[in-house]
């Protein structure tokens, strides 16, 4: 998995993605943020150096497994949808 600005020479989508979110929640950056629908995180760890706390969601359960995997931070949670 890539985390950085640009991979074959495309941008980042998490990272223009997460600068759209900033710019339309300008005001609260201290809070918190839900992503429902996650997959492996990569949105998660974009938002998660922005806000205090940052939940991602997703209905499968392999795809949070690999998120678990790369998980970096303890502004991050990933839960299985039961």
């Amino acid at each position: 998995l890539q985390y950085g600005p640009t991979y074959l020479n495309l941008t980042n989508y998490d990272v223009q993605l997460s600068q759209a979110v900033l710019e339309v929640a300008a005001s609260r950056t201290s809070g918190r943020v839900l992503n429902i629908g996650c997959g492996t995180g990569r949105l998660v760890f974009e938002l998660a150096k922005h806000f205090e706390y940052v939940l991602g969601t997703d209905r499968t359960a392999r795809i949070i497994q690999v998120a678990w995997r790369i998980h970096e931070t303890g502004k991050t949670r990933y839960t299985i949808q039961e």
